[in-house]
């Protein structure tokens, strides 16, 4: 206990002097086994002398000691990260070593300067020719972006294949066939550019980029990337949501065939998803189950046209794609409540007639019928509730019906209905139009 104690002293004492603090610069590192001892061992040899470990902070492989099968050979091979304490050839003093068995001992066969200060994770994977190809990501120092290397090992020799600097990346099977592509954006911030890029193994044994397109002009960061069909034709699609530099949403739409791409030019420069206090941040997603990704955009309520964007309540427009990604079409309409948890399908009757009304601090969000001549509200439509568990057994609900929980957030829905008014929704309605969320 004294030396827990005595543990928890020094690193508030660290963090409150404004020091960087390591886990690996406070905890012994775990206590090797006999492979990692030997293999530990191979590596001090080659250096002469200790090496301080590095450990992976993401991912399945979280170990200094990456041991596994990555060429043809039946022995296994193995990949040590570690800083060095000289650098003789002007790289980083991070460092990766692969180490082969020769004659029944690890040995040392190559060592690479990292590409960044730490490793974020390490992932093998078939990139196309049927082989093993090794990624490692790194994290940079004071920078937002990563950097990868891909490996290819053969012959007791490892060979970097690729590297680059990139805001996102992340392996996609954009064509079903079993092997993965890496789908990765480059980012000059510049030029204030951005682009999408496809890479994988290709004929001739090859490694390269497969497909290439610029991105929107006005990306500025990238907030999710979703990909599969993109309409009721089978067209498969990568949907990247961005943040603009205007501070809105944004999405922009890469088509696939085979193993490349093409930008969709079916999206408007003014379809874009506008956040606020009243309006969640929701991306690109099957949102109604059918199988198809719909794209987002908002706009204002009846009534908030004139507010500052800040205060405006928005309706949310899901869109397909259509005509394999060369027009678009208006799905449905919906309100996403402020936390995202639930929504509201806008039947058509109400588009344009039927505004809303919200409270934070009551939970509720109340539906009325809308006159865009005098600009007043005219009926009272409809009020959804949501209470914290806590606070149903509490709270007045006379009149409110409930429609379901969502266990997620610990929320209760309530609805009270306006039977008499021909904008009401019937309990049918009700039923298939309210859909909880999380």
């Amino acid at each position: 206990m004294k030396k827990i104690l005595s543990l928890f002293a020094a690193f508030s004492l660290l963090c409150l002097s404004g020091c960087s603090v390591s886990v690996e610069n406070l905890l012994s590192p775990p206590k090797l086994d006999e492979e990692q001892s030997a293999i530990y061992e191979a590596l001090r040899l080659s250096k002469g002398g200790d090496v301080h470990l590095k450990y992976p902070v993401s991912g399945q492989y979280r170990s200094a000691f990456v041991v596994e099968n990555i060429d043809s050979e039946e022995t296994d091979e193995a990949i040590v990260f570690y800083e060095a304490s000289n650098v003789t050839d002007g790289g980083s003093s991070l460092r990766l070593n692969f180490l082969d068995k020769q004659n029944g001992e690890w040995v040392s066969v190559y060592d690479f300067a990292a590409l960044g200060s730490e490793i974020e994770r390490v992932r093998f994977t078939d990139l196309g020719d049927g082989g093993t190809s090794i990624m490692v990501t790194y994290s940079i120092l004071n920078s937002s972006d990563s950097a990868t290397s891909i490996f290819r090992y053969a012959d007791n020799t490892p060979q970097e294949v690729y590297k680059s600097r990139h805001s996102y990346l992340n392996l996609l099977d954009i064509n079903e066939d079993g092997a993965e592509e890496v789908f990765l954006i480059n980012q000059d911030r510049t030029a204030g550019t951005a682009s999408a890029y496809l890479l994988g193994w290709a004929e001739g044994d090859i490694f390269t980029v497969l497909s290439a397109a610029p991105l929107n002009e006005h990306f500025s960061e990238c907030r999710n990337i979703v990909s599969g069909p993109s309409d009721d034709l089978g067209y498969k699609g990568i949907f990247i949501d961005y943040t603009r530099t205007d501070g809105a949403l944004g999405t922009d739409i890469l088509i696939c065939s085979d193993r490349t791409f093409t930008p969709s030019k079916a999206i408007p420069e003014q379809l874009i998803h506008r956040t606020n206090t009243y309006t969640p941040s929701v991306y690109s997603q099957d949102i109604d189950g059918d199988g198809i990704i719909e794209i987002p955009a908002t706009s204002p309520f009846p009534g908030y046209e004139n507010h500052v964007r800040s205060e405006q309540v928005n309706i949310t427009h899901w869109y397909q794609l259509a005509s394999a990604g060369y027009s678009i079409k208006q799905d449905f309409v919906s309100y996403m409540s402020i936390r995202g948890d639930y929504m509201l399908l806008i039947p058509s009757r109400w588009v344009g007639s039927v505004t809303i009304t919200v409270s934070i601090a009551d939970g509720t969000a109340a539906f009325s019928r809308y006159d865009s001549t005098t600009k007043e509200i005219v009926e009272e439509l409809m009020v959804i509730r949501a209470l914290p568990e806590a606070s149903v057994e509490r709270a007045d609900l006379t009149g409110f019906t409930e429609m379901g929980r969502s266990e997620k957030t610990g929320y209760c829905f309530f609805i009270k209905n306006n039977t008499e008014s021909s904008f009401a929704l019937t309990e049918a309605e009700l039923k298939d139009y309210f859909r909880i969320l999380g």
